[in-house]
Order: structure tokens, then sequence, then C-alpha cells
């Protein structure tokens, strides 16, 4: 007898074009050759963040290839051409809030950049973790944020020793 076939979650997400929860190829491909390598920390992270965000959030921009990224005006070692990055939309509700911010951290994204209704993320290692504004003048250390990091790893370090 042909009875059903059994799938196993990852088989059916990745018939349906995710390539982690909530998140389709289709979202982070370059734009310009359809590529998209996206690193399993990146994917990893992602699989963290979104069930604390608890809500769609739109990719603006994944992958880049080389080509891509110069024709955006990337930075030439941007973590996009890597696959560790993902800009996205904050224009619906706030990933601005202290909460989101802390919700990137705990997820392992450690480079975040926020303005003009967008939030970069990347998952640069912890201690090589940055902040920044976008600005009409361009990006801007976010030293604000820079006291929240330090709070989030007195706090992360008080819970690892009690």
């Amino acid at each position: 007898g042909g009875g059903l076939r059994r799938r196993g979650r990852s088989q059916a997400m990745s018939e349906f074009g995710y390539i982690a929860d909530h998140l389709r190829r289709s979202e982070v491909q370059c734009r310009c050759c359809g590529l998209a390598t996206m690193r399993p920390a990146l994917l990893a992270a992602w699989n963290k963040l979104r069930p604390v965000i608890n809500r769609p959030i739109q990719i603006v921009s994944g992958y880049r290839c080389p080509s891509r990224n110069a024709h955006v005006h990337g930075a030439s070692d941007s973590r996009h051409t890597k696959g560790e990055a993902l800009d996205i939309s904050c224009k619906s509700y706030s990933l601005y809030s202290d909460e989101a911010f802390f919700a990137f951290l705990d997820a392992g994204f450690h480079g975040i950049g926020r303005g003009n209704g967008i939030c970069h993320i990347d998952v640069r290692p912890l201690e090589d973790a940055a902040f920044w504004r976008y600005t009409t003048d361009g990006m801007i250390r976010d030293e604000p944020a820079y006291r929240k990091f330090q709070e989030w790893q007195k706090l992360r370090n008080e819970t690892k020793e009690g």
C-alpha cells in the first residue's frame, strides 16, 4: 500500500521556502543575484528573537552580493555580504525600545544600528559589540546604547554567578 510519507518539520519548512522560523529565503535573498547565503549563527539568533518580538518583522535587506552592496553604498566589509546581518523595518512598532534592544542582545545580535525607520542587526562576536544611530549626516556612535549594553552585561554576569 501507498501510505502517506511522514515529513520532518525541517523538510516541510524548506519545501515552503523557510530557512528559519518565520523567515523565508525570499525575504533575505540578494535583490541583484538571488543568493541567500545566511550564516547559521544569524538563523539561530533569528529563531531566538522572533518568538520574543512575537509579531511579523519585515526584512528590508538580508544577504547582499558585493555588487549589490556597492550599489546601495554599503560598508566595504559589510556583514550583509557575509550573511551575518539583517535590516528590519521599525516603522510599524517600536523596535527602538529598551525591551527590543535587550531582546536583540539576548538573541545574539551584537551589532545594532537604528534610525530612519530601520534597525540593522548583526551577529558579530560579543567582544566586538557595536551600536550606532543613522542620522541625516550619516552614522554616529549610540552612547545611550553602550550604557544599556553595559547594564545588560552586568545583569548577565550576575545571573551567571548567582
